[in-house]
């Protein structure tokens, strides 16, 4: 009977010890899982507070919620690489390019994560004035995904910062293609760029040639027919000089006062006010619209003492473009020179009105930057040909 009892106490004792076990191993398990349990919690509460001020653009707030999720968790990617992002958005290019770095180094990750990893650090590369690095890292993002227009665009950024207009170009075609649009404004204005520095290197039929192209393009390039028509007029041809001179007139009116410079100085002598009196005479009725050529006009007969026709010219120019701060001010020295101090008070304070001091007299249409002069592309939202003169 021994046997049998000691046989008894034996699984006896085995049961209690493995419902021992069993009991410490569930213990811990659910501790351990509590605690896993609660760690996530914590990690997403956050990542969550991060993208919250992130949205909310508290860049230094995001960056410590998201330095907690890393450091605890270094396995969530994408809280690396919103933290990387962040440190470029700061101006900490360094730190920013070591995580994006880190992430497309890791051969564990899935392909799509380490493309918009190494995209990132291409940007991280082009904000931090690395071009040559950008360029190579931009290029890579394109050998795996060649329909990435963004990259594309970055590129030729980057090109067009370097002056490399050719290659610019070239990117800028491909971006057509992949939109499906024609580009032409753009592909007109890079084409203008390259004639530029052509002929700023002496290389005046290439520059020609470049700005009559960029014309094929765009007709409406004022940029290319400006410079055309200054090419023109060194090489000694006048009548061509002029014609281009005059699509300016046309396609940006506003340049005018700069372009009857150019003619005046192309075609009159000092002493050819006849000649300068029927040339703005056959211009104004030739573009009856303008308002520029009409303070022109108006300028020229009221320094031969036509103050009233002078005045009828300001008038003119007024009720076409109410604005034309040349044009009223034209029209104040007329009313003091005729004594009508009245009417010239009336249009001081009219003047006060309508003029802000300092105020910037072109805007992008797409942005609203403002600037004092014309200028071919936004520095702001680097868009081409979208400084306009400002509305009424």
């Amino acid at each position: 009977m021994i046997p049998f009892a000691f046989t008894f106490e034996l699984k006896d004792i085995l049961l209690i010890l493995i419902g021992l076990f069993l009991g410490l191993f569930f213990s811990f398990f659910k501790k351990d899982y509590r605690q896993k349990r609660e760690k996530k919690i914590s990690d997403d509460l956050a990542y969550i507070k991060g993208i919250n001020y992130v949205i909310s653009n508290e860049p230094d707030r995001a960056i410590e919620e998201l330095i907690k999720v890393v450091k605890f968790n270094p396995e969530t990617v994408s809280a690396y690489i919103m933290l990387g992002n962040l440190f470029r958005s700061q101006g900490e290019y360094e730190r920013a390019i070591r995580i994006h770095q880190s992430i497309v180094l890791r051969e564990d990750l899935d392909q799509r994560i380490k493309l918009q990893a190494m995209f990132d650090l291409s940007l991280d590369f082009k904000k931090a004035g690395l071009f040559n690095r950008a360029i190579d890292s931009f290029k890579e993002v394109i050998k795996f995904s060649s329909d990435n227009i963004e990259a594309f665009i970055h590129l030729e950024d980057i090109y067009e910062e370097v002056k490399d207009w050719e290659k610019a170009f070239k990117i800028r075609q491909k971006i057509a293609s992949l939109r499906n649009s024609k580009e032409e404004e753009v592909l007109a204005h890079l084409l203008t760029e390259h004639g530029k520095e052509k002929q700023a290197l002496g290389k005046r039929d290439d520059a020609r040639k470049y700005f009559e192209n960029a014309i094929k393009y765009d007709e409406k390039c004022v940029d290319a027919w400006l410079n055309l028509g200054d090419l023109y007029f060194l090489k000694g041809e006048i009548e061509k000089a002029i014609y281009a001179w005059e699509k300016v007139i046309i396609f940006s009116p506003s340049l005018t006062f700069d372009i009857f410079s150019r003619i005046k100085k192309a075609l009159f002598n000092k002493d050819d006010d006849e000649k300068i009196f029927r040339f703005l005479e056959d211009m104004t009725k030739k573009y009856p619209e303008n308002p520029y050529l009409k303070v022109i006009l108006g300028k020229k007969l009221l320094d031969t003492g036509k103050n009233e026709k002078a005045v009828e010219q300001f008038l003119q120019a007024k009720k076409i473009k109410p604005n034309l701060k040349e044009a009223r001010e034209s029209l104040i020295k007329s009313y003091q020179a005729m004594g009508k101090l009245e009417e010239a008070i009336k249009e001081i304070k009219d003047m006060f009105s309508l003029f802000k001091e300092n105020e910037y007299k072109y805007q992008c249409r797409v942005c609203g930057y403002e600037t004092s002069q014309i200028i071919w592309k936004c520095p702001q939202c680097r868009r081409w040909g979208t400084i306009q003169e400002k509305d009424d």
